[in-house]
């Protein structure tokens, strides 16, 4: 489990080492959005759109630069990192530019900057060797610094890809930790990209606005999970039940939440009550599971509501894009994607 003395340690190490024996710039040795098309990705819809030049931004372990130099055209650039001599290299680097201000943490502490000033904070390289109490420390730092309108992409690392689970200088993440460590301190997920990376996840969030009053269910159950399924395709109502129906029938004081809604699901209440019947007969579950239907029409902001009385939400293929995706996103509460992670949180 990779230690802020770890960190401190090793990169001050491997950048001596790497001056001396390599040509070109530090950091480029794990690849370039020119070298690598993922990174490309990166650079192109994960951090050169949210860039401006009136903007105040804030990079996270800024290492070598090898992300710094895309944040440049900015009016103000905030680069913190736990190693001076990193800070001193980018110097050098990009010949110190008034803008660049560098910023050594001690942990999880952030520059004294005015409340709210921040626009968009960028960390890719660095999230991935913090363990997420210590990830959480900088979410509680950064919330005060940014405004309703700010951007924030972080790069961290998923214990639940074998590449990452092999490797012992990677943190104890995965993507239901860092969206739950999120929407507990007030952020919104925006994006969150599961797929692009072979070791590591992307998350994009935002401040969340004021949370509404919870909206009131008709459970008592004190652990709510949500779906809403594709109705007219009854295999993943079948899958939904075969996939999560063994973990959820098991817990006592739980409820599995559907969602019906009258302008998207273009059944009937009582063609969808039967499919549901039918899919949970056909799972064979033993014992039993409390399941209510929602049938509210609910406004976007009052699916914020529906949020505060959800425990978390199963992300179904059919959820993963679109009006669906919109909805789930509004709920800010954490997206449940495997068994395994639904194992994990009904063992919180």
């Amino acid at each position: 489990m990779p230690s802020y003395d770890w960190n401190r340690q090793r990169w001050t190490s491997s950048l001596q080492q790497y001056v001396q024996n390599q040509p070109g710039e530090y950091g480029d040795q794990w690849g370039t959005p020119d070298s690598r098309p993922d990174l490309q990705v990166v650079l192109d819809t994960w951090l050169q759109p949210f860039v401006g030049t009136g903007q105040t931004i804030l990079e996270i372990g800024s290492g070598g630069g090898r992300w710094t130099q895309f944040l440049l055209h900015s009016a103000a650039l905030h680069c913190v990192d736990i190693n001076r001599v990193m800070l001193d290299y980018i110097a050098k680097r990009f010949h110190t530019p008034a803008h660049l201000h560098p910023y050594q943490t001690s942990g999880s502490d952030l520059p004294d900057l005015a409340p709210g000033s921040v626009d968009f904070v960028f960390s890719f390289g660095t999230m991935v060797h913090i363990e997420p109490p210590d990830i959480g420390g900088y979410l509680d730092n950064l919330r005060p610094l940014l405004h309703a309108g700010s951007n924030v992409v972080l790069q961290y690392s998923d214990k639940t890809k074998p590449k990452a689970a092999q490797n012992i200088h990677f943190s104890n993440n995965n993507a239901l930790r860092m969206e739950s460590m999120l929407c507990q301190r007030g952020f919104q997920v925006v994006r969150h990209d599961t797929e692009l990376l072979d070791h590591s996840n992307l998350i994009h969030a935002r401040l969340a606005p004021e949370p509404p009053p919870p909206l009131t269910l008709s459970t008592e159950a004190p652990v709510r999970v949500l779906a809403w399924p594709n109705y007219q395709a009854p295999q993943e109502i079948l899958e939904l039940f075969t996939t999560y129906g063994a973990a959820l029938s098991s817990l006592p004081g739980f409820c599995l939440c559907m969602r019906y809604d009258p302008q998207h699901d273009a059944l009937s209440i009582e063609d969808v009550a039967m499919l549901i019947n039918e899919a949970y007969t056909l799972a064979k579950l033993e014992g039993d599971l409390e399941l209510l239907l929602i049938d509210n029409e609910l406004t976007m902001a009052e699916w914020a509501s529906l949020g505060r009385s959800l425990t978390a939400s199963l992300l179904l293929p059919s959820g993963a894009h679109g009006y669906r995706a919109a909805f789930s996103s509004a709920l800010r509460v954490p997206r449940i994607r495997t068994k395994d992670e639904l194992v994990q949180l009904l063992s919180i």
